[in-house]
Order: C-alpha cells, then sequence, then structure tokens
C-alpha cells in the first residue's frame, strides 16, 4: 500500500549540523567563514552566513529560524536558493526522526519535490 504525505513546517529552531549539511548539498551556495559580512546595501549577520556563487550575494541562518537577507536585486534568486535549502534541511530531518523510531528511509530531494520511501 502507498499514499502521499504532504507536510507544511515553519522552522522555529535549526539544528546547525543538519543545516550545515543542507546547505553543502546543494552546489549553488557556499559556507563563509564568518558569522558577519557586509552585501551590497548592508550588514548580514547570523549563525550560518552562505554566499550565492552565482550573484556574489550572503544571507545567514539564525538558531531561532530567521534567515537575514538583503533581496534588493535578487529576490527571485534568493527565494530559490531558500527553497532548496531548506527542502533538503527537511527532508534530512525527517529521514532521522524516522530512522530513530525504527523505519528504513530512503528520501531525496527531485526537482524541488521531496521524494521517498519508508519501511519498517
Amino acid at each position: 500500500m502507498s499514499h502521499i504525505s504532504i507536510i507544511k513546517t515553519k522552522i522555529k529552531s535549526f539544528n546547525m549540523d543538519i543545516l550545515r549539511n543542507a546547505v553543502l548539498q546543494f552546489g549553488e551556495i557556499e559556507i563563509v567563514n564568518s558569522t558577519r559580512v557586509y552585501d551590497r546595501y548592508t550588514v548580514v549577520e547570523g549563525d550560518l552566513v552562505v554566499k550565492d556563487k552565482v550573484t556574489g550575494r550572503y544571507f545567514a541562518f539564525k538558531r531561532n529560524g530567521e534567515i537575514v537577507v538583503d533581496t534588493y536585486g535578487w529576490s527571485e534568486r534568493f527565494s530559490k536558493l531558500r527553497d532548496a535549502v531548506m527542502q533538503r534541511y527537511v527532508a534530512t530531518l525527517i529521514s532521522q526522526k524516522l530512522q530513530k523510531a525504527g523505519y528504513k528511509v530512503n528520501l531525496m530531494v527531485r526537482e524541488g519535490v521531496i521524494v521517498g520511501e519508508g519501511w519498517k
């Protein structure tokens, strides 16, 4: 028997190790070795600062779930990057929780959608 689950989530606090892993899985951004950088028009500060390899723009994740960014001039690109990282973050988090509950899990992000299977 198979079924589809749709999960909506709002992240209240980030697990920074899982977030770093999600960023590293997505090859279009890189982790910056600083918690504070100067973007074009503002300072971007957070617990994990990343840089878009295409535009050279920065955004940051804070442990409390906030994302710090100045989207002026690149809001569409930023939304794509944020969504891709969040999908990978949630997929990894779900996978870990299901494995702890005794399930064998195979989750991946494919064409912007988390696809997976699980069994006991």
